[in-house]
C-alpha cells in the first residue's frame, strides 16, 4: 500500500463531498420537520460554530504534524486509555459504514435501478472502495479532487434546472419565533462535523496540516452552504408541507426538474452520478478504521491491504445481515446517529481538546518554574 500522502486540499474535498452525501436526503426533510419554511436560517446559524471547530481542528494539529487524532487521544487521556478511545471510535465507524452504505444502496435500488439486486450493489460500491484504499491515502485524495470538479457541474446544472420552479413565498415567512426551533434543529449540521473528527484519524496521511485553516474555512462554509442550497431548492419548488410527505426528497426535485426542464430521465443520471459522494464518504471512513487498526496493533504498511480486505468484508457481511430494513435504517439513521455523531464527534473532541490545552500549559507553567 502506498505510503505517499494526501494534500490538506484534497482532505477538504473529502470532507465537502461527505457532508454532501449527507445532507443530500436529510437537509431538507429534517430542517422541514423542526423549522418548516424557515429552515433555511438553520445552515445560517451554523456558520459561526463550524468555523470555530474547524479553527479548533487547526490548532490542535498546527504544531504537530505528522499524527493522528489517535495520537492526539494518547497524549490527552494516557496511552492505555486514548488507545481503548480509539477502538471505540473504529467500532462506531465501521457501524456507521454498514448504516451509511446499507441506507445508500436502499436509496439507489427503489429509485433507479428496481431490478438490481441489494447485495451486487453493496459488493459492487465495496469493491471500488477496496480498490481506492489499497492505492493508499494519495489515491483516495486525487480521487476526491476529481470527483470534487465533476460533483461541482452536478451542483451547477441541478441549480440551473431547478431554479425556475423556486417560488420565494414557499420560504417565507421567517419570525423571531423561529430561532428556537432553528437552534433545536441545528443537532443535524452540528453532527455532520463530527466526520471531520472521523478523518482526523488518518490526519498523518494529509500533507500540510500546518496550513490547515486557509482550506479549513472553505469546507466550513461549504459545509453550511451545500445543505441550505439543497433545502431552498426542495422547499422552494415544493413548500415545507410537501417535503414533508415526501419519502425522498431529493429525488422528487430530480424529477420535477426533469419533467419540465429540456433533459429526459436526467434524474437517473443524476443518481447515478451522485454515487461519487457516497463512495467518497465510505472510502473515508473505512481508511478511519484501517489507520486506527494500523496504528494500535503497530502493523506494518505490507499488511495493510489485509486489513482493509478483512474490514471491507466486515462491513458487507453487516450490510447483508441489517441491510433489508430500509425503514428502520432510515430511523436509525435520522434520531441515532445524529445523537451519537454529535456526542462522539462533536462533544468529545472538544472535551479532548480542552485536556490539551491544560496539559499544555502545566508544562509550561513548569518549565518557566524551573
Amino acid at each position: 500500500m502506498s505510503s505517499k500522502k494526501m494534500t490538506v486540499l484534497q482532505f477538504s474535498f473529502i470532507y465537502i463531498l461527505s457532508v454532501a452525501s449527507i445532507s443530500t436526503f436529510y437537509s431538507p426533510y429534517y430542517l422541514t420537520e423542526y423549522v418548516g419554511s424557515a429552515g433555511w436560517i438553520v445552515p445560517l446559524i451554523m456558520v459561526v460554530p463550524s468555523l470555530l471547530f474547524f479553527f479548533m481542528y487547526e490548532s490542535m494539529f498546527k504544531n504537530d504534524v505528522g499524527m493522528s487524532y489517535s495520537d492526539k487521544l494518547c497524549l490527552a487521556y494516557g496511552r492505555g486509555l486514548g488507545t481503548a478511545l480509539s477502538a471505540v471510535y473504529a467500532l462506531w465507524i465501521l457501524a456507521l459504514c454498514v448504516i451509511k452504505l446499507s441506507v445508500f444502496v436502499n436509496r439507489i435500488v427503489s429509485n433507479a435501478f428496481y431490478y438490481l439486486p441489494f447485495t451486487f450493489c453493496v459488493g459492487a460500491m465495496l469493491v471500488a472502495v477496496l480498490v481506492c484504499l489499497w492505492g493508499g491515502a494519495d489515491v483516495l485524495g486525487r480521487t476526491a479532487q476529481i470527483f470534487f470538479i465533476v460533483f461541482g457541474g452536478l451542483v451547477a446544472v441541478i441549480i440551473i434546472l431547478a431554479v425556475q420552479h423556486i417560488n420565494l413565498i414557499n420560504l417565507t415567512p421567517v419570525t423571531v419565533y423561529d430561532v428556537p426551533s432553528g437552534l433545536e434543529a441545528s443537532i443535524f449540521p452540528l453532527s455532520t462535523l463530527s466526520y471531520l473528527t472521523y478523518f482526523a484519524f488518518f490526519a498523518d496521511r494529509v500533507r500540510g496540516m500546518g496550513s490547515f485553516r486557509r482550506y479549513g474555512v472553505f469546507a466550513a462554509l461549504s459545509g453550511c452552504v451545500f445543505p441550505l442550497l439543497i433545502f431552498v431548492l426542495n422547499v422552494g419548488s415544493f413548500s415545507s408541507d410537501v417535503v414533508r410527505k415526501l419519502v425522498f426528497p431529493f429525488f422528487s426535485l430530480l424529477k420535477n426538474a426533469s419533467q419540465f426542464g429540456s433533459i429526459q430521465h436526467f434524474e437517473a443520471v443524476i443518481i447515478s452520478a451522485w454515487v461519487i459522494t457516497d463512495f467518497v464518504l465510505i472510502s473515508s471512513l473505512l481508511m478511519s478504521v484501517q489507520s486506527i487498526v494500523r496504528q494500535s496493533f503497530r502493523i506494518r504498511e505490507k499488511s495493510e491491504k489485509l486489513t482493509s480486505a478483512v474490514l471491507v468484508s466486515v462491513v458487507f457481511a453487516g450490510c447483508v445481515f441489517i441491510g433489508r430494513g430500509q425503514f428502520d435504517l432510515e430511523r436509525v439513521n435520522t434520531e441515532v446517529v445524529t445523537g451519537a455523531n454529535a456526542v462522539l464527534g462533536v462533544g468529545a473532541p472538544i472535551v479532548t481538546y480542552v485536556i490539551l490545552l491544560v496539559k499544555s500549559a502545566v508544562k509550561r507553567r513548569k518549565r518557566i518554574s524551573v
